[in-house]
């Protein structure tokens, strides 16, 4: 049955687009209708559900207020899940943060409170969308060995920035052109701590080398230890070589105990 649902309704879908290509003028135009008669559709459902937009952000209002309902939905349901009244009850969860989060924007209609809350998201797609070069250079150029290349490359980037900020200075405002020489202020302070982003990087592969060194020798203990609890079976409990066997038992369990501590240490590093 459900596939002959999917069918029928795949039918009258391709009906109605056929219709709206053959009565349209070019295939252009009917894109172009069906597309401004989906987002009609849409927004008067936006409006019944969230109510009308904020004056001032034109047919974008809808959108704007559907965005928050899902960021405040995602948080409200995260934050519920966690209270153990409600953590056996998902559908109870569901419906507190559906509420809660349409009862926050659906009456949210001043567009100054709008724009506070675009504004964080806005500064922090430019500030991702402006470093993200920066932080791409820096990866490549941390990678390298020789630590002559990387003064260099940091140097060349630096006076990439620093001529941006010249020659684009009449074509961008005041404040938007301060961003290219904060960049050749951050290749500067990359060029002069390079030496000890350098031995961060070493210190933390030694850490992990002498890491598996432990693990390798912690597994060889452990399996040390197992061998003499076999041996062990094989002689009464009253025998020399029984208690010979449990001496040795304790003393490899007291260095297991010693590796696993000094593990821990680098795992919390």
């Amino acid at each position: 049955m459900k596939g002959r649902e999917g069918l029928l309704l795949s039918i009258l879908i391709g009906v109605i687009l056929l219709a709206s290509f053959v009565s349209a003028a070019s295939p252009v135009d009917a894109l172009r209708d069906l597309f401004q008669g989906t987002k009609e559709v849409l927004t008067s459902l936006g409006e019944a559900l969230f109510g009308p937009g904020p004056m001032g952000f034109g047919g974008e209002g809808i959108f704007v207020k559907i965005l928050v309902f899902l960021i405040v939905l995602i948080i409200c349901w995260a934050m519920f899940s966690t209270i153990d009244i409600f953590r056996t009850n998902a559908w109870f969860v569901g419906i507190l943060s559906f509420s809660v989060a349409l009862l926050s924007t659906r009456f949210l209609v001043d567009p100054d409170w709008l724009r506070v809350i675009l504004l964080p998201y806005s500064t922090l797609g430019i500030a991702l969308a402006t470093f993200l070069p920066l932080f791409v250079a820096f990866l490549f150029i941390e990678s390298i060995k020789k630590r002559i290349i990387r003064r260099v490359a940091w140097i060349f980037l630096g006076v990439i920035f620093i001529g941006l900020w010249f020659t684009r200075a009449s074509e961008i405002s005041s404040g938007v052109i301060l961003v290219y020489p904060a960049a050749a202020i951050a290749c500067g302070l990359l060029f002069h701590f390079d030496g000890t982003i350098q031995n961060i990087k070493n210190q933390i592969k030694a850490e992990k080398s002498l890491a598996n060194e432990l693990l390798v020798h912690l597994t060889g203990l452990q399996e040390k230890r197992a061998e003499r609890r076999k041996a062990q079976e094989k002689h009464p409990t009253t025998s020399s070589e029984y208690k010979s066997l449990q001496d040795e038992i304790e003393d490899i369990s007291k260095k297991i105990q010693s590796v696993l501590k000094e593990i821990s240490i680098y795992q919390s590093t």
